[in-house]
């Protein structure tokens, strides 16, 4: 006898009224030693803010996967963006800034230092699906590009996500 399967909706969910949401997403290439990062800052109606993709040098895949959170820091303080709830599909890089991490104790602590220099900063756990244009976003950094692209309005493959998320509330 196989038991029922239960369907679970996972989708993107709005920050708190007066909040900001930071969603970020990072890939590695081992062989060339190169992450694309990419995030998205979006208000508590769920409208695209500010957006950005990179690609940077990187040691490994926690270095790699811990970056988009100090580009999406910096984003936020430049942009004014506090609150700020950040969400990542990385649960390896929530645990670092929660537990520390000894490999990368001084990146770990100045991104703590630049959450806590802030009110308020929360981050927190979102599966794959509820990150899709976060994980978008990252895909939009090109190996070869050095300097962040920062997006006012959510590029032409990314609107149809941005506007899905917002249809699922």
């Amino acid at each position: 006898m196989t038991s029922p399967k239960i369907h679970i909706n996972i989708k993107w969910h709005r920050p708190p009224k007066g909040w900001f949401k930071l969603n970020i997403d990072a890939s590695f290439n081992k062989s060339l030693q190169n992450c694309g990062l990419g995030g998205v800052i979006r208000n508590a109606n769920g409208h695209w803010i500010v957006g950005f993709a990179n690609s940077a040098h990187a040691r490994g895949s926690l270095h790699a996967k811990i970056k988009p959170l100090l580009a999406g820091l910096k984003t936020a303080h430049t942009w004014g963006m506090f609150p700020l709830q950040i969400e990542t599909d990385l649960m390896e890089v929530i645990l670092s800034i929660q537990k520390g991490n000894n490999f990368y104790a001084k990146l770990v602590n100045k991104y703590r230092l630049l959450m806590h220099q802030q009110k308020e900063v929360i981050i927190q756990h979102e599966l794959r699906q509820g990150n899709k244009v976060a994980h978008q976003m990252e895909k939009k950094a090109n190996v070869d590009l050095r300097k962040e692209k920062v997006f006012v309005e959510p590029p032409d493959d990314v609107k149809n996500l941005v506007e899905s998320d917002l249809l699922e509330q």
